[in-house]
This record gives structure tokens, sequence and C-alpha cells, in this order.
């Protein structure tokens, strides 16, 4: 009986979302794979997070410590699925604290094979202007499904 329940819910979530890649197919838990600020050693060895949740309101909350030094994270976030050239992209912007006059772009392309990834770039730019940019290096994360997760 609650094996039928279950079942019944997660067919209403199957039709809710919309064919891939969507922005359904995006929010919620993405792992860290790699990045030019993060190291995956580092943050199991001290027990940090660098996990990002994206949030259906298009905000971010998580991610990796931007400022060493302080153990800041971003102050503030936003995450946007866009297609370009036949290819679907994600950008990530992610306000660097605690002047809040730098922007951290995260831009890559989604790609779904057992899981939904995604790959690109890490930039900085400023906040006002979107000039200056300061080429980071690249990354890899990856949506964690969740046990209620259909895609």
């Amino acid at each position: 009986f609650q094996n039928e329940a279950l079942r019944e819910e997660n067919t209403e979530l199957e039709t809710v979302l919309a064919s891939f890649p969507s922005p359904e197919h995006l929010k919620g838990f993405w792992r860290i794979v790699h990045s030019p600020v993060t190291s995956s050693f580092e943050a199991r060895e001290q027990n940090f997070c660098d996990n990002f949740v994206f949030r259906s309101d298009g905000n971010i909350a998580g991610g990796p410590i931007l400022v060493k030094a302080t153990r800041q994270k971003a102050g503030g976030g936003s995450w946007q699925m866009f297609e370009t050239d036949n290819k679907t992209l994600m950008q990530l912007r992610l306000v660097i604290p605690p002047e809040r006059e730098r922007i951290m772009v995260w831009e890559g392309e989604i790609s779904k094979e057992e899981i939904i990834k995604c790959a690109g770039k890490v930039w900085v730019e400023s906040a006002t202007t979107a000039s200056a940019r300061q080429e980071l290096g690249s990354f890899c994360m990856e949506r964690i499904n969740t046990t209620r997760d259909p895609s």
C-alpha cells in the first residue's frame, strides 16, 4: 500500500517535468568534482561541504569557500540555464565577499549520461561593469540525485 502511494507520487513528479534539459532538472543539490577554487581532498580533510543547492527561485545556497583567509563563502548568488549554438549551458554568478565588488562566474555545458553534469570555465569579473575578466580555470560538477528525484 505504501509502495503504491510512492509510485503514484513519482508518476506525478515525472509528468510535471519538461523534457531534458529544463530548469526543473537542474534545481537541487550539486557536488563539485573539481574547480580552481576548491580541493575535494582538502574539503574532506577539514569537513567542508562545497555542494551547491540550486533553488527553484534562481538563487544559490552553499558552495565553496571563496575567501580562504576569512573562510567566507559567496555573499549571494544566482543560477540560470540558457541555450546557445545548439548547446545547453548553465551559468552561476557568485558574489565575492566582503566588498561585493567582484563576481565569480561559473559557466558550463550541461550533459546527461547516467547523471546530470556541468563542465566549463570559471572567471572573476567586476560586479558593476562585467569588465576586467580574470580566468581562473575549469570546473566539473554533478547533480546529486535524491530519493524523490525522477531525473
